[in-house]
């Protein structure tokens, strides 16, 4: 039916998946090419890479894709790396900076360069937003990349690496493939996989999945605070009155009708909608409004006492929690609609 509808061509319904191609595809490859490569030419071996791995201190947002799987000669003899495609993608964009004391920038292995062309490549084609003007480039740098590889292990170019080549020309016809790969789908993949051990129940496999699932979801739309729940673990109590008068000033235009006996929390620990925030140094500022004049409740980050900071100009709305997240240079102003 399909064939018969105008404008549609069934030959081109399903772009490639970022995730397929690249975490599970061409990135494992690629690394085990440069690894290969910087081994040879340095001190580096595989239990001193290893245990760099497990030594380095990784920031929050890197602990949970942490590679933790034992890198053998094996692996890259064989050019495949077990493990997800979101600690693959965490190693790639680690690794040279793990590696750094091994390699002078002056004159660094070639692995280094395919590791540095590759993340090149990456960053464009994982953009939220990728301007026409950049598929030329792309298009270089694939070349490039195909010809480094090849100087290094001819062997080593596999059939996704042609893939490679048409990305310019999806990208230009469906859009920035972050848009439409399938990395989300894949995470809560996981649940039903590690369900599936844990039950050990193979009949009527289906049933299972879908009852537990629904069960669950069930339960967590019924809490009151699943969407719109904060807490302030730890902050000073104080009223506008006894702020600066510029963060003072900063308050009142955004609520014309509080007053200096309102109270105010300085904290440097929020939690909103199950994340929580952390006074950085760039520091935050959150606020919480109801919709009716009555008591309001901002939380200020103690940077913006001393005055750092800026007029709010740009922001966009998440409505699915019900807050309006407006960011800016020095931190994060969340508004209770």
């Amino acid at each position: 039916m399909l064939i018969n509808l105008p404008d549609i061509d069934v030959t081109q319904l399903f772009p490639n998946d970022l995730l397929h191609d690249h975490a599970e595809g061409v990135l494992p490859v690629v690394i085990c090419v440069a690894l290969q490569d910087i081994i040879s030419n340095t001190d580096l071996t595989p239990q001193i890479l290893n245990n760099l791995l497990s030594t380095f201190k990784y920031k929050p947002t890197d602990i949970k894709n942490r590679y933790g799987v034992t890198i053998t000669m094996n692996h890259l003899r064989s050019l495949t790396l077990p493990g997800t495609g979101s600690e693959k993608m965490c190693l790639l964009r680690l690794l040279p900076l793990i590696l750094s004391n091994y390699f002078t920038m002056q004159d660094p292995p070639k692995g280094v360069h395919l590791l540095l062309k590759y993340m090149e490549i990456l960053d464009i084609i994982m953009a939220f937003v990728i301007e026409k003007e950049w598929l030329a480039d792309l298009h270089a740098l694939i070349m490039e990349l195909f010809d480094m590889v090849n100087q290094l292990n001819p062997l080593a170019i596999k059939p996704k690496f042609h893939y490679l080549v048409h990305y310019p020309d999806l990208i230009n016809r469906y859009g920035p493939p972050r848009h439409y790969y399938t990395m989300r789908f894949e995470a809560i993949h996981q649940y039903f996989k590690q369900l599936v051990r844990k039950t050990k129940n193979f009949v009527n496999l289906t049933l299972t999945l879908t009852t537990r699932f629904q069960k669950q979801q069930a339960f967590h739309l019924n809490q009151v605070n699943y969407f719109c729940q904060h807490s302030v673990h730890s902050g000073a109590t104080k009223t506008i009155g006894e702020l600066s008068p510029s963060l003072a000033r900063l308050i009142k235009q955004q609520y014309p009708l509080i007053g200096d006996d309102e109270t105010v929390y300085c904290s440097e620990n929020v939690e909103s909608g199950g994340v929580r925030y952390k006074n950085y140094p760039q520091g935050f500022h959150m606020e919480r409004r109801r919709i009716y004049p009555r008591r309001k409740f901002p939380f200020i980050s103690p940077e913006f006492q001393q005055g750092n900071y800026k007029e709010i100009s740009a922001g966009y709305i998440i409505h699915i929690y019900i807050y309006k997240y407006i960011y800016n240079t020095v931190g994060l102003c969340m508004l209770n609609q």
